[in-house]
């Protein structure tokens, strides 16, 4: 049978966390609790929903850094190119003036 409300213990060791990080987001407001007396007992299913929340941000926070990493690497390369581009035609066009100097010499 499913328990509605659990200690900070149990809940510490079903996430694999320690009970002291628990407390701690307890005390931050990020996992509700009932408070019975001296006893705090968390909501199970809310706290886990509140967590998964949490993370979801985090994951979406650690998608948008990748976004912009690859936006400016992207640039990056752009610039690159643009940069090698404007060298090959510097290049081709001196080539083509050589030519047609070459070509009025030899004209003459």
């Amino acid at each position: 049978m499913p328990r509605h409300a659990v200690s900070v213990l149990d809940l510490a060791h079903e996430l694999g966390l320690a009970e002291r990080t628990v407390r701690r987001l307890v005390a931050a407001g990020r996992i509700p609790v009932v408070r019975v007396g001296r006893r705090v007992l968390v909501l199970r299913d809310a706290a886990l929903a509140a967590l998964h929340v949490a993370a979801a941000g985090g994951l979406a926070a650690a998608l948008t850094a990748a976004r912009l990493e690859l936006a400016r690497e992207i640039a990056r390369r752009a610039a690159i190119d643009a940069v090698e581009l404007a060298e090959l035609v510097a290049t081709r066009d001196a080539i083509e003036s050589a030519l047609l100097a070459l070509e009025a010499e030899a004209a003459s």
